[in-house]
């Protein structure tokens, strides 16, 4: 009798050690087919782009222009420099002089709290994995388009360098507005209205990636110089 009971506890220790391990090895395999799936979603999506832009912008992106999927933890360990953080407060005493932002706004407390959705850094084109969404082509081609041209201006002309606050608030927005009026070209010539949702140029707010409550005076500053 025990000699059958101790049989009996090994089988079922046996089957459910199995089960264990065919359930994770399941999950890890869904897992990988995950991340290879979305991967894949972006590739073909960025490749569209990067072979069709030119004829939006006239101009091709760089032959290296390559892609890199990051994720949130990423982004907040990645530091900001000690001048970027006095400039940041120097930009935000002029607001304040200008009455543009209110006077208990914090603009390196509101610096901290944006995630960027997606990036461009030389020829590298930066994807946060929590917010760009590549099944929602639409958008992802927007946004891809945005940053392809980044690696456009970067190719064809010369960084400018402003002596006066103004000049490189200037700067700043033709650079971005380059971008955002690109990829709104780009979303409706190759993805015309009617096949998927508002652009997000049409919102004209950034409604993703961000974190706490930031006064909308300061998000139009950062996001609309």
């Amino acid at each position: 009798m025990k000699l059958k009971s101790l049989f009996l506890i090994l089988a079922v220790s046996a089957s459910g050690f199995l089960l264990g391990f065919h359930y994770s090895t399941v999950k890890t395999v869904l897992f990988e087919r995950e991340k290879l799936t979305y991967r894949s979603a972006i590739e073909k999506v960025f490749d569209q782009v990067v072979d069709n832009i030119g004829e939006v912008r006239g101009l091709q992106p760089p032959s290296d222009v390559r892609l890199e999927i990051v994720d949130l933890k990423w982004v907040k360990a990645f530091p900001k420099s000690e001048q970027e953080l006095e400039n940041l407060k120097l930009e935000e005493e002029i607001y304040k002089a200008v009455f543009l932002i209110p006077e208990e706004a914090s603009l390196v407390e509101a610096e901290s709290q944006l995630v960027f959705v997606a990036a461009a850094s030389e020829n590298t084109i930066y994807l946060v994995r929590e917010f760009f969404e590549p099944f929602d082509e639409r958008e992802a081609k927007e946004i891809l388009a945005h940053e392809v041209t980044h690696t456009i201006q970067g190719e064809y002309f010369q960084a400018f360098n402003g002596r006066f606050h103004d000049e490189i608030q200037a700067w700043n927005a033709l650079i971005e507005g380059d971008a955002s009026f690109t990829g709104m070209l780009y979303a409706e010539k190759f993805d015309p209205p009617g096949e998927g949702g508002p652009l997000r140029g049409e919102r004209l707010r950034p409604e993703r990636g961000l974190r706490g409550e930031v006064p909308r005076p300061v998000l139009e500053i950062r996001f609309f110089p």
